[in-house]
Order: structure tokens, then sequence, then C-alpha cells
């Protein structure tokens, strides 16, 4: 599939399968695709207790529910393709 870019054709591919990155919960997608904010929150969470990690994920519920629906997304298309 190829996009056209003013007057370039740049070619869009997926990355050999060994190339690609593997995310094993949301908490990871947010480490590697997080801003500085959303690496610290996740830093934040893994040093938190319990009750800390609630009130983390009630404070920020928007970022967390963002990811946890991506890496969902993720775990699907993982399926899809093993299918």
């Amino acid at each position: 599939m190829s996009q056209e870019c003013s007057s370039h054709s740049v070619e869009s591919s997926s990355p050999p399968a060994a190339a690609r990155t593997y995310y094993d919960s949301a908490l990871h997608m947010m480490e590697l695709q997080g801003g500085s904010f959303v690496r610290a929150l996740v830093a934040c969470y893994y040093v938190a207790d319990e009750p800390n990690k609630r009130m983390l994920r009630a404070a920020f519920a928007t970022y967390f529910d963002n990811y946890e629906g991506r890496f969902e997304q993720y775990r699907a298309a993982l399926a899809g393709s093993a299918a």
C-alpha cells in the first residue's frame, strides 16, 4: 500500500515479525509508547502498594483505560494473525 505525500510516494508496510515489539501487558505498552508523563505514571504504579495503585488508577483512569483498550486491540490482532 502506498501513500502519496506531495510529490513523493511512500511505501508503507509492516515490519518483519521478528522486528515487531511484543507487549505483555497494558503497562508494558504504556512504558514503551507513552510520553514522559505516562512513563512516570507507570513507574509510580510499579512501586505503589495496592491502595495507592487503586488511587492512581482512579485519578488517571483515562490513561489506564486508553492503554488497556489499545492492549486488547493488540492482543486481538495477534490472535487474528495466528489463525
